[in-house]
């Protein structure tokens, strides 16, 4: 009983992989119909479902575009308004500082001072130094303060600038921005960002500057000096390079000329903004804008902080603002993908009930244009098809009538032709039997006489390559010889190469391990001056506050003022002398570094090299087993070809004796061949005409046959 149900069931299951391939069959053949009715139909809901799906999914990621874009420039002006507040907080505090000195009194009137008396320009200087050194360090955002002065009373608040260099201060006396200060007659204005001519150091001595004219108003508004508070660029960098604007976007700050005064790349400090960004935003308070960068089309958002007139800028590239709409594009397409393999199959099985009765008569009516009058045509639920199929049915029913009459007529005149046929077929099938023998051993005959002729020749051209054959082998197997000689040689080769190359693996992994041990060494020297600079810094400020001190004691500390300018002149030079150190020590690391990076290099190449020689050590092995085995084989060949050697001259003379009686056989036989086919030819022009008549007769019954009643 179980062998009966899984024989049932494997049934099924193959009874509905045939129905389901039938049914696919005939979807695919009415697809390829050329104009068929199914195809045209299922195209023409497939385009209508394409059509508003696809209209649908432009709109939707049209309106994602714009939508994304909107709320990219509102989330970027709260970044921009929060970047706007904190340069505020910048620009105010030490526009407030700048207005303190101003107000400071005793400042003023030290600046004021008019007197020849080198001891009273010292003291006035230190005393414009002390304040200038309280200010910087009461405000963050400060790196240096000068007063500069006519009257050699120039103070820097630090000790790394040459603030009295009579040259430096006519040089900056004669910039752009010094002449621009002076006319603004005591209003502030912040400089581009650039290098301090007043600084000594070096690459770190670019700033940004508020200038002013400092005028004493306790003493008629006059002229006293010139103020420039510099702070590092970074207090403005530092929250722009921090911010994320989209993937590959990017902040910055422009001044009113154009001067990029904030980046996160510190290159781009002081240059001139790209045109395309300072064309698009010089005349725009706030808003969005768009432009081309290197190619690429560009996105931005500005926003003017109107006291100093300062544009806070962010830019991203505009493909960022089309991702979301592009996902959604991605979405909608998928969507318009499902949507029309459903809309497909609905249409293939919605189309295929109206076309299975039309194709139903088409298979009809095909078999009834080859001759199958047996077919009827089903009756459907469509009226119109119904009439059509009965009409249909008609004209086959009176057709099949005419066929059955004619068919009888034709039946009594075969088979008379059939009777005279049989009888002339006996008397030439006997007569073709006949020839046919005789031709047989006619060409039996004379094909043995050609095969024998060739055999000969065959054989004399087999007794030529055989000796060939003899000589080249023994040719092969004394360079097989040879061969084996220099294998064994070369293996000697390799085998010392394989030696020196691991030798040199080794010293590499010694020289690794001694570069290594340097580079820890210096470092630990490098952390050594680390604390030499701390306590030659804590030493620097001991010494300031000891000459404040001093200042303030009058002339009693004047000789504690020498002491301590003294010490803080060997605290300077202590740290001078240890950064010269840590430079050295800096690009000793690097070689360290670069050296670590070749031996590695050095390693990984001779631990290839060694597997390399290795593999080919083998290589030589198995080619010296091969040559061996083929020598072997050769001797093997060459016994046998001797052997057949001598065998060629047995064969050569039986091949002679055959070809010589073949001859004779085939003279003979055609003789008699000639005599037959005289009397072929007069039974076959009556066999002729007996199956002329035959073959009209059968024809009229094949195409009575062609039709199925």
């Amino acid at each position: 009983m179980k062998k009966e149900s899984q024989s049932s069931r494997v049934k099924n299951n193959l009874k509905k992989t045939y129905n389901t391939r039938k049914i696919n069959n005939g979807i695919i053949k009415a697809f390829k119909t050329k104009k068929g009715l199914f195809k045209r139909l299922v195209i023409t809901f497939t385009l209508l479902s394409l059509v508003t799906l696809s209209i649908s999914a432009i709109l939707t990621y049209a309106v994602t575009k714009q939508k994304v874009s909107a709320d990219f420039k509102d989330s970027t002006l709260q970044i921009l308004n929060q970047n706007k507040s904190f340069i505020g907080v910048v620009d105010s505090s030490i526009e407030d500082l700048s207005m303190q000195i101003i107000a400071s009194k005793d400042l003023m009137e030290s600046l004021s001072l008019d007197s020849t008396d080198q001891y009273d320009v010292i003291t006035n200087v230190q005393k414009i130094e002390s304040f200038l050194a309280a200010y910087t360090t009461s405000s963050k955002f400060i790196k240096s303060m000068y007063i500069l002065n006519d009257k050699e009373l120039s103070s820097a608040s630090g000790q790394s600038s040459d603030i009295r260099n009579k040259d430096k201060y006519a040089t900056f006396k004669a910039t752009e921005d010094f002449k621009k200060t002076i006319k603004l007659d005591g209003l502030s204005r912040w400089t581009n960002v650039q290098h301090d001519i007043f600084s000594t150091a070096g690459e770190e001595s670019k700033s940004l500057s508020l200038m002013r004219v400092l005028r004493n108003g306790y003493m008629s508004s006059a002229v006293v000096g010139f103020l420039e508070i510099n702070i590092d660029p970074k207090v403005l960098c530092a929250p722009i390079k921090d911010t994320r604007i989209g993937k590959n976007g990017y902040m910055l700050i422009i001044d009113e000329n154009g001067q990029i005064i904030a980046h996160k790349d510190p290159a781009f400090l002081g240059k001139k903004a790209d045109a395309g960004i300072w064309s698009q935003i010089q005349k725009l308070k706030e808003g969005n804008f768009e432009y081309k960068q290197a190619g690429k089309d560009m996105y931005g958002v500005v926003s003017t902080y109107d006291v100093r007139g300062w544009k806070v800028v962010a830019v991203v590239p505009k493909a960022e603002l089309a991702t979301t709409a592009n996902n959604v594009g991605v979405i909608s397409i998928l969507i318009i993908f499902f949507c029309l393999i459903f809309t497909s199959i609905l249409s293939i099985f919605t189309t295929k009930k109206i076309t299975e009765p039309i194709n139903d008569i088409i298979d009809v009516a095909e078999k009834v244009s080859q001759g199958d009058f047996t077919v009827k045509t089903s009756k459907y639920s469509i009226y119109e098809l119904n009439e059509l199929s009965l009409n249909f049915n008609n004209m086959i029913g009176k057709l099949k009538e005419m066929l059955s009459l004619t068919a009888d007529i034709t039946k009594e005149t075969t088979d008379s032709a059939a009777r005279i046929l049989d009888l002339s077929n006996n008397i030439t099938d006997s007569s073709k039997e006949v020839v046919s023998a005789v031709e047989e051993i006619t060409t039996g005959s004379s094909k043995q006489t050609e095969e024998t002729m060739g055999c000969s020749k065959i054989s004399d051209k087999f007794n030529g390559e055989i000796t060939n054959s003899i000589s080249s082998l023994g040719n092969v197997s004394d360079a097989t010889q040879t061969s084996i000689v220099i294998i064994n040689e070369s293996s000697e080769i390799i085998n010392k190469l394989s030696k020196t190359s691991e030798n040199n693996s080794k010293a590499m992994s010694k020289v690794a391990s001694t570069v290594e041990t340097l580079n820890d060494n210096t470092k630990n020297i490098l952390t050594i001056l680390n604390k030499i600079n701390n306590i030659t810094k804590q030493t620097n400020l001991l010494a300031l506050n000891a000459s404040i001190e001093a200042a303030r004691a009058g002339d009693a500390g004047k000789g504690f003022s020498v002491v301590a300018n003294e010490i803080r002149k060997l605290a300077e030079q202590s740290q001078g002398a240890s950064s010269e150190i840590g430079n050295i020590i800096d690009e000793v690391n690097h070689s360290i570094e670069a050296s670590l990076e070749i031996s590695e290099s050095a390693k990984e190449l001779f631990k290839e090299e060694l597997v390399q020689v290795s593999n080919t050590i083998k290589s030589f092995g198995r080619i010296k087993e091969s040559i061996s085995n083929i020598s072997s084989a050769m001797e093997v060949t060459m016994r046998s070809i001797r052997i057949i050697d001598e065998d060629k001259n047995h064969l050569y003379d039986s091949i002679n004796s055959i070809a010589t009686i073949s001859e004779e056989n085939t003279a003979a036989t055609e003789e008699v061949t000639a005599t037959i086919q005289n009397q072929s030819e007069s039974n076959n022009l009556m066999n002729s005409l007996a199956q002329g008549l035959n073959h009209k007769a059968n024809a009229l019954i094949e195409l009575i046959e062609k039709f199925k009643f």
